[in-house]
């Protein structure tokens, strides 16, 4: 996944609250634990599924989401 693909991800179930308009100064993202759980259950998916090559895994598709 690209960065802009995980940040896309992340704006659906965190929120980003910037600290500056210094581009040298990170934003922080915030949410609950949940939304934390449902962020990383989706990145964990994505990731997986991107990263899948056809016969790659076949061995380990009980692993899959």
């Amino acid at each position: 996944m690209t960065e802009e693909q995980i940040l896309t991800l992340a704006s659906k179930y965190l929120e980003l609250h910037p600290i500056h308009g210094d581009v040298g100064v990170w934003d922080e993202w915030s949410g609950n634990p949940e939304d934390l759980l449902k962020f990383a259950q989706a990145i964990y998916s994505e990731g997986f599924s991107d990263g899948y090559k056809e016969g790659s895994y076949s061995d380990y598709t009980w692993m899959r989401p």
